[in-house]
Protein backbone atom coordinates (compact mmCIF):
# COMPACT_ATOMS: atom_id res chain seq x y z
CA UNK A 1 0.00 0.00 0.00
CA UNK A 2 1.04 3.60 -0.93
CA UNK A 3 -0.06 6.77 1.33
CA UNK A 4 0.93 9.71 0.91
CA UNK A 5 1.98 12.07 4.21
CA UNK A 6 4.25 12.37 7.28
CA UNK A 7 4.22 11.42 10.86
CA UNK A 8 0.32 12.42 11.37
CA UNK A 9 -0.30 9.72 8.72
CA UNK A 10 1.71 6.75 10.13
CA UNK A 11 0.39 7.41 13.27
CA UNK A 12 -3.08 6.93 11.54
CA UNK A 13 -1.99 3.93 10.27
CA UNK A 14 -1.07 2.83 13.55
CA UNK A 15 -3.96 3.71 15.14
CA UNK A 16 -6.42 1.82 12.82
CA UNK A 17 -4.08 -1.15 13.57
CA UNK A 18 -4.70 -1.14 17.04
CA UNK A 19 -8.17 -0.19 17.03
CA UNK A 20 -8.98 -3.24 15.22
CA UNK A 21 -6.39 -5.33 17.57
CA UNK A 22 -4.37 -6.10 14.61
CA UNK A 23 -0.96 -4.58 15.43
CA UNK A 24 1.71 -5.41 13.06
CA UNK A 25 5.41 -3.99 12.47
CA UNK A 26 5.33 -1.96 8.88
CA UNK A 27 7.75 0.42 7.60
CA UNK A 28 6.40 3.57 6.33
CA UNK A 29 8.16 5.57 3.58
CA UNK A 30 5.77 8.87 4.38
CA UNK A 31 8.23 11.93 3.46
CA UNK A 32 8.56 11.65 -0.34
CA UNK A 33 11.47 9.05 -0.05
CA UNK A 34 9.71 6.12 -2.09
CA UNK A 35 12.64 3.57 -2.44
CA UNK A 36 12.21 1.15 -5.82
CA UNK A 37 13.41 -2.81 -4.81
CA UNK A 38 15.01 -4.63 -8.20
CA UNK A 39 15.28 -8.82 -6.87
CA UNK A 40 17.56 -10.80 -8.99
CA UNK A 41 14.47 -13.12 -10.48
CA UNK A 42 13.23 -10.23 -12.55
CA UNK A 43 13.81 -8.93 -16.14
CA UNK A 44 16.54 -6.51 -16.16
CA UNK A 45 15.19 -4.72 -18.64
CA UNK A 46 11.32 -4.34 -17.42
CA UNK A 47 13.50 -3.09 -14.55
CA UNK A 48 15.27 -0.47 -15.56
CA UNK A 49 11.74 0.50 -17.45
CA UNK A 50 10.03 0.58 -14.46
CA UNK A 51 12.69 2.61 -11.95
CA UNK A 52 13.40 4.95 -15.26
CA UNK A 53 9.53 5.41 -15.28
CA UNK A 54 9.40 5.72 -11.64
CA UNK A 55 12.19 7.98 -11.14
CA UNK A 56 11.75 10.20 -13.97
CA UNK A 57 7.83 10.49 -14.26
CA UNK A 58 6.84 14.48 -13.49
CA UNK A 59 10.58 15.37 -14.18
CA UNK A 60 11.11 13.06 -9.85
CA UNK A 61 8.62 16.07 -8.83
CA UNK A 62 6.22 13.88 -7.35
CA UNK A 63 5.25 12.59 -3.89
CA UNK A 64 5.99 9.07 -4.85
CA UNK A 65 8.54 9.52 -7.25
CA UNK A 66 11.10 6.92 -7.09
CA UNK A 67 13.85 7.91 -5.04
CA UNK A 68 16.11 5.05 -4.13
CA UNK A 69 16.93 2.01 -5.71
CA UNK A 70 17.59 -1.10 -4.25
CA UNK A 71 19.31 -3.34 -5.73
CA UNK A 72 19.89 -7.77 -4.81
CA UNK A 73 23.57 -7.88 -5.72
CA UNK A 74 22.98 -10.82 -8.30
CA UNK A 75 21.68 -8.15 -11.25
CA UNK A 76 23.38 -5.37 -9.96
CA UNK A 77 26.20 -4.65 -12.44
CA UNK A 78 23.94 -5.56 -15.02
CA UNK A 79 20.99 -3.17 -13.64
CA UNK A 80 23.34 -0.40 -13.35
CA UNK A 81 25.11 -0.36 -16.73
CA UNK A 82 22.02 -0.44 -18.49
CA UNK A 83 20.30 2.45 -16.07
CA UNK A 84 22.88 4.62 -16.18
CA UNK A 85 22.36 3.89 -20.26
CA UNK A 86 18.58 4.91 -20.01
CA UNK A 87 19.46 7.74 -18.03
CA UNK A 88 21.59 9.47 -20.68
CA UNK A 89 19.31 8.75 -23.36
CA UNK A 90 16.36 10.89 -21.82
CA UNK A 91 15.92 13.64 -23.97
CA UNK A 92 15.52 17.19 -21.54
CA UNK A 93 13.58 20.14 -23.10
CA UNK A 94 10.26 21.69 -23.51
CA UNK A 95 7.59 19.09 -21.81
CA UNK A 96 4.55 20.39 -24.44
CA UNK A 97 7.07 18.85 -27.35
CA UNK A 98 6.52 14.98 -28.32
CA UNK A 99 10.27 14.21 -28.40
CA UNK A 100 10.69 15.30 -24.64
CA UNK A 101 11.20 12.45 -22.10
CA UNK A 102 12.17 15.14 -18.83
CA UNK A 103 11.19 18.61 -18.35
CA UNK A 104 12.90 21.08 -16.75
CA UNK A 105 13.29 20.74 -12.91
CA UNK A 106 12.97 23.80 -10.76
CA UNK A 107 15.92 24.77 -8.69
CA UNK A 108 14.61 27.31 -6.07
Amino acid sequence: LDFTGGTATGLSIARSMAECGRVRAYCAELGGNAPILVFSDTSVDDAVNGVAFAAFVASGQTCVSGKRILVQRGVFDEFREKFVAKARSLRLGDPMLPDTDVGPVISK
